[in-house]
């Protein structure tokens, strides 16, 4: 008898172990920790290229607006959730803010406009009147990608240039790693372009959506099924890792602390640690 009490509690204790491990575990695994989902802005239709001031911890996304004709860009106060719509451009379908100048730059079919989220202002940078696919800035330099025509642009010295490395080459997204090495997408997959090399790399047939900058400079992007993170190798190999296996994702964000925030069908969710190691 004594056996079979035994028995019995040491099957129900390793029961309460393996529910506590799977409760601890059933949230989204970041870097191998546990997170829980937080939706920080919901209701909103099928948000995509949002980008991160940490001066003032406000995040930018653009969205589907009205029956879905035309693309909206708003501006998300992450600390009091205020939501406010930026309005005056004309199918805003991409965001981007210079780590380092906290410029604010939103794209539409007529051009890119810088935003003073201060004064509520936007001003036509000029630059060209192009429908804009993706505008990506970094150190005082404007990327931007074109559409339909897929092609690459930098604004450098008051000059406007091919992006060195892609040419003619199609080109939907790109995005510039700290040491400026090129990550560039297309309808094919995941290229790389090193800075101070001559040869275009394939990387892989990542559907990518989103590529943007942590507060270190890390390039990491999204696909509809997850977060990876790109590094250089000293040997110059591409390393991609996966950060986090999620479904249905449009875009992504990595707030100032390195917390992921990323969009979803009608939703903005932040990814917060519960702190626990977690395998798979």
């Amino acid at each position: 008898m004594e056996l079979l009490i035994l028995t019995a509690l040491l099957t129900l204790a390793s029961a309460r172990l393996v529910n506590k491990t799977i409760n601890r575990c059933d949230g989204v695994i970041v870097n191998g920790i546990n997170h829980e989902k937080e939706v920080i802005k919901e209701n909103v239709d099928k948000p995509y290229m949002m980008s991160i001031d940490y001066n003032t911890n406000v995040l930018y996304y653009t969205y589907t607006g009205h029956q879905r004709m035309t693309f909206v860009p708003a501006a998300l106060n992450l600390k009091t959730k205020e939501n406010y719509i930026i309005t005056g451009i004309r199918g805003a379908f991409s965001t981007s803010v210079d780590l380092k100048s906290h410029r604010i730059y939103i794209a539409g079919v007529d051009g890119i406009y810088e935003f003073d989220n201060q004064e509520k202002i936007i001003r036509n940078l000029g630059l060209t009147n192009l429908n804009i696919w993706q505008v990506f800035a970094k150190d005082g330099l404007v990327y931007y990608t074109t559409y339909h025509d897929e092609k690459a642009f930098v604004y450098k010295n008051l000059q406007l240039t091919k992006v060195t490395g892609i040419g003619d080459t199609r080109a939907l997204l790109l995005g510039l790693d700290k040491k400026d090495n090129i990550f560039f997408s297309n309808s094919s997959g995941l290229f790389f372009h090193p800075k101070d090399g001559n040869l275009t790399i394939f990387v892989g047939e990542y559907t990518v959506n989103a590529f943007t900058t942590d507060a270190n400079e890390k390039l990491h992007f999204s696909t509809p099924a997850g977060i990876f993170s790109t590094e250089v190798e000293s040997t110059g190999n591409v390393k991609i890792k996966k950060v986090a296996e999620i479904n249905n994702i449009y875009g992504m964000a990595v707030e100032g602390d390195g917390t992921f925030i990323y969009s979803a069908d009608n939703a903005i969710i932040r990814l917060k640690s519960t702190g626990a190691e977690c395998s798979r």
